[in-house]
């Protein structure tokens, strides 16, 4: 399978099958998971004052494990949150 790139507001990941990789644009990012839905968040520290304030969101239907990808601009990050198609997170 071909490697897919999705991006938003400079940073960009890329879907290859189930497999998500390649963040770019993100220096020293931060994690966290949350639940109910199940959600991985990366926060990706960043001076957004030259970024216009958006949202992206890309869905995958085919997927078993992530049901979408969205990304964020707050004033001070981008976030990046991978919706996950179950609530078991390990």
């Amino acid at each position: 399978a071909v490697a897919q790139t999705y991006s938003s507001a400079g940073i960009s990941i890329a879907r290859k099958g189930e497999q998500f990789s390649a963040l770019s644009g993100c220096s020293n990012p931060s994690t966290l998971t949350l639940t109910s839905p199940a959600r991985f968040v990366v926060d990706c520290p960043k001076n957004t004052a030259g970024i216009k304030k958006s949202a992206a969101e890309f869905g995958f239907a085919n997927s078993d494990t992530v049901t979408k990808v969205r990304f964020g601009t707050h004033a001070d990050k981008i976030r990046v949150v991978f919706d996950l198609a179950s609530d078991s997170i390990k």
